[in-house]
């Protein structure tokens, strides 16, 4: 039978209740040891359930593990009027000494995030922070990441295998691809961003987000090294390599960007038309949906022998 008890802990400043279930609970006088299902309720729907835990009171510090009968350590908290829930191997999380809020947490194994803004799910795991406001800080996922969050009943669906660091206090994203020896970033690790639109890789990326409506909006995506986009929409086919573009989502434009010595190599299937610039702008007009597109610079409305080579090569590994 489980046993259910109330831990009251006095500390000089503060008096603090949390209700927990536990199969099994010891204490040490330095722990709390509990065992054989887990419930932690801190009320107002934050709750986390797990096989077995260790909490630290003087350390204001919990240590929760996955097991027997609780495959996952699984975390709820409701932020304004949505439920988080995630799920991890292990979790460790710290709280503040005075009011007992969670300040940071390091979620370890697969670890799931969902909620109705979208998913994420990364491999190795995470750490995450507050600040006093009880709003994310910054979160810091390790290995490989998925993204799926929806807008305007369209998936826009993101990879990320290398480290990804978003920053709550900027509302930026910034996205890095693992390197090999040699410090450079083979196509099959590169970042992948895909929508309803169309796709595009990169080696390095920062999203610029805002809140609005406690709803995630992008703002402006950044990408950087070894760009590649193919936009598909209807009968539009498009195809653009870069090694910088900048996406300004409300205003439903991008501009393609080439190192000095290099080009922006672009190709549109449906209009027959062929581009070679330093920099190509691609604007769309909100009322007739069509596409605009601007070279800058030195254009040429043709490739050479290595640009067309080049071109191909990318096309058919799409």
């Amino acid at each position: 039978m489980k046993t259910l008890f109330y831990l009251i802990l006095l500390f000089p400043c503060f008096l603090f209740s949390l209700e927990i279930v536990s199969g099994m609970a010891h204490y040490t006088g330095e722990e709390i040891v509990l065992d054989g299902g887990v419930v932690l309720d801190r009320g107002e729907g934050r709750e986390l359930r797990c096989a077995r835990g260790h909490l630290y009171p003087q350390d204001h510090l919990g240590e929760f593990f996955g097991g027997e009968g609780c495959e996952h350590v699984r975390y709820t908290e409701p932020i304004r009027e949505h439920l988080f829930v995630m799920e991890a191997g292990s979790l460790a999380v710290r709280m503040d000494p005075k009011s007992w809020e969670m300040r940071e947490m390091q979620a370890n194994g697969g670890v799931v995030i969902a909620s109705p803004l979208g998913k994420l799910t990364t491999e190795k795991g995470l750490c995450a922070t507050w600040g006093k406001d009880k709003e994310i800080r910054h979160i810091t996922c390790l290995g490989e990441t998925t993204l799926r969050c929806y807008q305007e009943d369209e998936e826009v669906y993101l990879i990320c295998y290398g480290d990804l660091f978003l920053d709550h206090e900027k509302r930026t994203i910034t996205m890095n691809s693992p390197q090999n020896t040699e410090g450079e970033v083979e196509e099959d690790v590169q970042l992948f961003f895909e929508d309803g639109k169309g796709k595009m890789f990169s080696d390095h990326a920062v999203l610029a987000y805002a809140v609005i409506e406690d709803q995630f909006t992008p703002l402006q995506l950044t990408l950087e090294g070894n760009v590649r986009m193919y936009h598909r929409e209807g009968p539009l086919l498009q195809y653009a390599l870069a090694d910088r573009s900048v996406f300004f989502v409300e205003k439903q434009e991008v501009h393609f960007k080439a190192l000095e010595t290099k080009r922006v190599l672009f190709y549109d299937r449906v209009n027959q038309l062929t581009m070679s610039a330093p920099e190509v702008k691609v604007k769309r007009d909100p009322s007739t949906k069509k596409d605009s597109v601007q070279g800058v610079g030195d254009v040429r409305f043709y490739l050479d022998e290595e640009e067309l080579h080049q071109l191909r090569q990318r096309i058919s590994a799409q």
